[in-house]
């Protein structure tokens, strides 16, 4: 779709509503992006039943409970501690017991508890102290929450054998016991849906060996094999849990469980993907998922190496922004990469074996595009600088990309609302794409905030709307997987997956009758990596009836950032802002546009494709021009073929079009725009179309920059014509120019 505000949308056209009636049809459409929906939760009573003999008597049978009301009975036992009469009728009538029911367990929850919270040490940020004070040497853990099944499965090595700890909650299920598979499945890396039912991608069934998992009680196992380090090595594969009874599935990749280093290199050329380096002490772990361009290549196995370079010697305090040295670092793959001839003075620091070649697909996202490969006491990355990868064939070098290290992002969005009397901050921080993002809210005062969430767009406060309250939001939450509100867990009871990535009060319950409310958590659908990232998007809270109380954006902490922006005045008006670390060209990029008409005269038109062309152009007097000759065509300096499989691989909605798109087809990789007619509406508001995208491959530095070059607007409903286009403009403070 080309409106960014109707993601939100289902997939389908239809939804259920409570009592299982069809709602289909824009009033599913209106119901799906209402915001108030995700402020209400749909907490029914729970249906009770009762067993009865052959001959149709009640029997008087040992009350029995469902993992469901296990799982509620012991988180309210962990907060609270202690249920007064008031609270415990409360929590029976919402999980359909007795009192009694909810007393005479309380004891065997104790129990229950202790093991519980032994477990959540090893997987929730609830107290980080308690795992660095353990120190796991040589251990994987692999940490689930999706799809209603929370918990951690930990591998330890013990000599040649592992010893397996595994602890597994599962939200609404009875008697469910589970069967789990490792699998070269590529969760987190390649794609993120929990799919796997093919078992040519199995590596590893562990059912078969130890038998199934059974969800609260601790399960400890003990093997003959090392699953830690070596060929058998489950580090970076996907374990996947399923319920003998229910199917239900969920993916967790396996990781070190101790701090570790993650590195990438991505590859842009004739060969295409991204490879994943994984470091913690001796552990070391290569995850490549690469694959051929032409699909008439087969797939092939390649030598391959780890070079670091030391023919750039300039100190990078001696040039401006260490332009000279970025640009050599990420100088086109073609180019720098072509024979071992400009790699000067370079050091092997690790090569292949004849038993641990990459392999390179036909097709991506397959089996054979991807390869796993597990070492041990490889020099720390961390001490080298210029490092390359290299894939060779038959001693001739094929392809190369530079090794960068991937840096730990956190955000934060402050308030200080004297007014509304809501004073704190809410930081969020993850290690890497395929790590879980940490939560931390600590709000020291709230009196009239009820429940809060990201919203699609960030705030932005002009002047002409000073007084007004969080200016510029949708006052729509973020969704960009399409969650259907009515699918939504009571507040607080579900998995991460199970709401809107932007429902916060839905995942960590709302602030009724707080007045200060401090949480740390574990999220594993707040990405602050990729194109869903919520980085620069609005946190908004609000009041029981659905106003808005106050707002504050979610920006990177201690970063500075490349600014540049492109100006649009006839016949369209409006602006891009384009935001990206400084001098960190594979960083991701923010890309907000705003766009109107010039005059209130048109209608609003639809699907204009918009990208970024290779040459600037050239005005007189104005920002923009419809005469767009000198573009020359799109940016594409990796001169990727552009020919069918590419219009397959590169379009919005596959699993990873941004990767398979060259830098400047915006419109494939994001979305196409519409533009609406200019005029002013009736709460004095300029009518203007906004987006907000982020752009997992848009450098603002480097060789491949896109500053200086011009972004292109086409004519409505995907007609190529030109409509306008502007040049991409350095935004340059006071500060750069008393710097420079």
């Amino acid at each position: 779709m080309s409106d960014l505000s109707k993601l939100t949308l289902t997939t389908t056209n239809q939804l259920i509503d409570n009592n299982g009636g069809v709602i289909s049809g824009s009033a599913a459409t209106a119901m799906v992006q209402n915001t108030n929906l995700w402020r209400e939760r749909f907490a029914n009573a729970v249906s009770q039943s009762c067993h009865h003999d052959k001959d149709g008597k009640k029997k008087h049978t040992r009350p029995t409970f469902s993992g469901h009301q296990i799982y509620v009975l012991e988180k309210t036992f962990e907060q609270t501690k202690y249920l007064a009469g008031p609270e415990r009728a409360k929590l029976a009538y919402a999980l359909g017991m007795s009192e009694g029911q909810v007393k005479n367990r309380i004891f065997s929850i104790i129990t229950v508890i202790i093991v519980i919270l032994i477990g959540i040490n090893l997987i929730d940020a609830n107290d980080q102290s308690s795992t660095t004070s353990t120190k796991f040497i040589n251990s994987l853990i692999a940490r689930f929450q999706s799809n209603g099944i929370r918990g951690y499965v930990l591998f330890t090595e013990n000599g040649t054998s592992t010893s397996i700890s595994t602890k597994i909650f599962d939200n609404g299920s009875n008697n469910e016991t589970y069967s789990w598979k490792v699998y070269n499945a590529g969760y987190m890396i390649d794609n993120t849906n929990c799919n796997v039912r093919n078992n040519i991608y199995l590596s590893f069934d562990l059912t078969l060996l130890m038998g199934s998992i059974e969800p609260i009680r601790q399960n400890i196992f003990n093997v003959h094999l090392n699953f830690v380090t070596g060929e058998h090595s489950f580090l970076g594969k996907t374990l996947v849990l399923k319920g003998n009874n229910s199917g239900r599935m969920s993916c967790a990749i396996i990781l070190p469980f101790e701090n570790k280093s993650t590195f990438v290199s991505n590859f842009h050329t004739d060969i295409h993907g991204i490879v994943y380096f994984l470091q913690s002490g001796n552990l070391f772990s290569i995850v490549s998922s690469l694959y051929y361009l032409s699909p008439l290549l087969k797939t092939s196995l390649y030598d391959w190496s780890i070079v670091r370079s030391s023919s750039l010697k300039t100190s990078p305090l001696s040039m401006k922004n260490n332009e000279k040295i970025y640009d050599f670092h990420y100088e086109n793959e073609m180019k720098h990469c072509s024979n071992t001839t400009t790699m000067v003075n370079s050091q092997t620091i690790i090569q292949s074996t004849e038993t641990n070649q990459i392999s390179v697909s036909s097709e991506s996202s397959t089996l054979n595009s991807r390869s796993y490969i597990n070492l041990l006491n490889v020099p720390n990355l961390l001490s080298n600088e210029n490092l390359y990868l290299i894939l060779r064939n038959n001693g001739k070098n094929i392809a190369c990309s530079p090794i960068y290290q991937l840096l730990s992002r956190k955000t934060i969005a402050k308030f200080n609302d004297i007014d509304h009397q809501l004073i704190g901050q809410v930081m969020f921080s993850q290690e890497s794409p395929i790590d879980p993002t940490l939560v931390d809210i600590e709000l020291k005062i709230n009196k009239y905030a009820y429940s809060y969430g990201i919203d699609e767009l960030p705030t932005i406060a002009r002047t002409a709307e000073s007084n007004k309250i969080c200016p510029n939001i949708n006052n729509i939450i973020y969704n960009p997987t399409n969650i259907s509100p009515f699918s939504v867990p009571i507040e607080g009871l579900g998995t991460s997956d199970q709401y809107a990535i932007g429902d916060l009060s839905g995942k960590y319950g709302t602030l009724l009758q707080k007045s200060d409310e401090k949480i740390s958590t574990v999220d594993f659908n707040l990405p602050l990596f990729g194109p869903e990232s919520v980085v620069g998007r609005a946190l908004v809270f609000y009041s029981p009836n659905g106003t808005t109380i106050a707002c504050a954006n979610l920006e990177l902490v201690d970063i500075d950032m490349t600014v540049a922006f492109a100006t649009f005045d006839k016949p369209v008006q409006g602006q891009i802002i384009f935001k990206q670390p400084k001098n960190h060209c594979n960083e991701d990029t923010t890309v907000y546009f705003e766009i109107s008409h010039s005059n209130d005269n048109l209608t609003i038109t639809k699907n204009h494709q918009w990208n970024i062309h290779h040459n600037p152009i050239f005005t007189d007097n104005s920002w923009s021009t419809s005469d767009c000759n000198r573009t020359d065509k799109i940016f594409n300096p990796y001169n990727k073929t552009i020919d069918s499989i590419y219009y397959r691989d590169c379009q919005n909605g596959n699993s990873n079009p941004i990767q398979s798109c060259i830098i400047g087809d915006m419109s494939r990789k994001l979305s196409p725009i519409d533009i609406v007619p200019y005029k002013i509406n009736d709460n004095g508001d300029v009518n203007l179309k906004k987006y907000y995208f982020i752009d997992i491959h848009l450098p603002l530095c480097g060789p491949n920059s896109i500053i200086g070059r011009s972004i292109q607007i086409n004519q409505q409903d995907s007609d190529s014509r030109p409509l306008a286009c502007t040049n991409i403009v350095l935004f340059e403070s006071e500060d750069d120019d008393q710097n420079s």
